[in-house]
């Protein structure tokens, strides 16, 4: 029998085949070899242009909301071909153009062990050479100046030392551990204990927590003793105050340091000032800690009055000072070195590599932990947000461009149109048999036109408009059940069969004859040589 690529007009697939005809289309040969084309297409596009991503984590709000559930979270994307064109599967560049710039949301691959996520997406702080540090406050230096940060992003971008509290954590403790129970140390069991382990966590950060006063005679002598812990906890490599126990340090921490510590800690219940007559003026009483003990007297009346959102309203200072708080009492800190210690290796940006931070900084894990990033680790930049279409933004004016315009909307429709052409205007395919085509021997392509009967509406079995008829004679594609054949036109339409074509199907061995409605006559069919010696 003469078919177009398979053997059975009305091979029964079951539930499933059917399914998957549905989707996927017939299982023939042509089809198999339209879908490669479409996978490797597709695989070009995510390697050599652009590439949709999904934010896994709050690193980047608010200019990029993550959540770990899949439905959930903003979905980007990312040109990947920007700073050039990698090597497909590896951390390297075939060809280099633009170089990356400051304040570009990039993604990157991992460069440190034992990442959460391989695939990290941070924005760009820090270039190759630059020597950067991280003030107390979260101000950023670039070589000795402070980083003028753009207008735009002024309100976007919260940069600390290190990682900040998260809001349903800070609620839960001014709520259930600070306003409900002032003046009393609920946090702690061993109040000279957890003295100890916060001054050797200030010295494992090696940083004063910005609210001690520099100017009370006791400030001189706290840090004195953080550098003199610090130095000793690098020389034995020690980076945790559980280390600092084992090695019988925290034990060494002097009484002066202790008393600033559980000053501190006061204040950490929201207790009165002054453990210590001379201790009374250590907390810096700058305007947010003022706000602090507002927030918590506030809280304390909402929670008195029922309130069922007892938090609302409180300063985001005051959520970076039980922050810190917390962050300096916990005994199990992840290490904040770069762009905060002055060694050279912590302080200085070696070539090729950049510092990434989120703007969410204070609940990053970025450069400042894992240190510089790779200019081959970093697959792109990150151009707008698709989803969901509520938060559509443009990062880069990419798509205001006519070029941006062309990618984003001309290459697509390329696709759909070529797709369009070739379901309903031209189409060839390759047939093995001899079906008796003039022009055509076993093996040769056959281009069928699509169009000869009518224009067909995209993608659907149904016409817009409605050709010239069939002539006896012709050679035509049909589509017969899940399966295609080429054959010969044999009859028209009459009055037993007034909407049935009789298309006789012959590869030289075998012969049958299909009664085709027209809508399933796809167009007529010539030899490829023919085809070029008529044009």
């Amino acid at each position: 029998m003469a078919k177009k690529e398979t053997k059975s007009a009305a091979k029964d697939w079951g539930i499933l085949g059917r399914i998957g005809y549905v989707l996927f289309g017939p299982a023939t040969s042509n089809n198999a070899r339209s879908w490669v084309v479409l996978i490797l297409l597709i695989l070009v596009v995510r390697w050599a242009w652009f590439e949709p991503y999904k934010i896994p984590s709050g690193s980047m709000e608010p200019t990029l909301n993550g959540v770990p559930s899949f439905f959930a979270g903003d979905r980007v994307f990312v040109d990947k071909h920007v700073y050039g064109l990698r090597v497909p599967f590896m951390n390297k560049y075939i060809f280099r153009w633009n170089d990356p710039e400051r304040f570009d949301i990039v993604v990157f691959k991992a460069a440190h062990e034992n990442p959460k996520h391989k695939i990290l997406i941070k924005r760009i702080v820090g270039l190759p050479g630059e020597r950067v540090h991280i003030g107390r406050k979260g101000e950023v230096y670039i070589n000795g100046e402070q980083l003028e940060i753009p207008d735009e992003l002024k309100d976007t971008l919260y940069y600390t030392r290190g990682i900040t509290l998260p809001w349903e954590d800070f609620e839960r403790i001014m709520v259930e551990e600070l306003a409900t129970v002032p003046g009393k140390i609920k946090f702690f069991r061993y109040w000279d204990d957890l003295a100890k382990a916060y001054v050797v966590n200030s010295a494992l950060r090696n940083e004063v927590p910005s609210f001690i006063n520099p100017e009370h005679p006791a400030y001189a002598g706290y840090k004195s003793e953080v550098d003199r812990l610090h130095a000793e906890l690098q020389e034995k490599n020690i980076t945790s105050v559980a280390g600092a126990n084992e090695a019988g340090i925290t034990e060494t921490v002097k009484d002066q340091a202790m008393l600033v510590a559980k000053e501190v800690l006061i204040l950490a219940e929201g207790g009165q000032m002054g453990l210590e007559p001379d201790m009374s003026s250590i907390i810096y009483h700058q305007p947010s800690v003022e706000q602090f003990y507002q927030d918590l007297a506030m809280v304390q009346q909402k929670l008195a009055d029922g309130d069922e959102n007892p938090v609302e309203g409180v300063a985001k200072s005051t959520h970076r000072i039980v922050s810190e708080l917390l962050r300096m009492q916990s005994q199990d800190t992840t290490p904040f070195y770069y762009g905060i210690r002055s060694e050279e290796e912590f302080a200085v940006i070696p070539e090729d590599h950049y510092m990434m931070m989120g703007d969410n900084s204070g609940n990053s894990v970025d450069s400042r932990v894992y240190g510089w990033v790779p200019r081959e680790h970093i697959v792109g930049r990150t151009f707008a947000i698709w989803l969901p279409v509520s938060r559509w933004r443009d990062f880069t004016g990419w798509t205001g461009t006519w070029y941006g315009m062309a990618q984003l909307i001309g290459i697509p429709f390329i696709l759909i149109f070529a797709g369009y052409v070739h379901h309903a205007i031209r189409r060839s395919v390759r047939v093995k048999g001899d079906i008796g085509m003039p022009g055509h021997a076993p093996g040769g392509k056959i281009v069928i036109n699509c169009a000869s009967y009518g224009l067909r509406y995209p993608f659907v079995n149904m016409r817009m408009t409605r050709g010239p008829e069939p002539e006896i004679g012709e050679f035509v594609m049909c589509k017969v059940g899940h399966n295609y054949f080429i054959g010969k036109m044999s009859a028209l339409p009459d009055g037993e069969s007034p909407r049935l074509y009789s298309v006789e199907v012959n590869d030289g061995e075998t012969a049958e004859t299909f009664q085709v409605p027209r809508r399933d006559i796809i167009g007529r069919a010539r030899a490829a040589g023919a085809v070029a010696a008529a044009e």
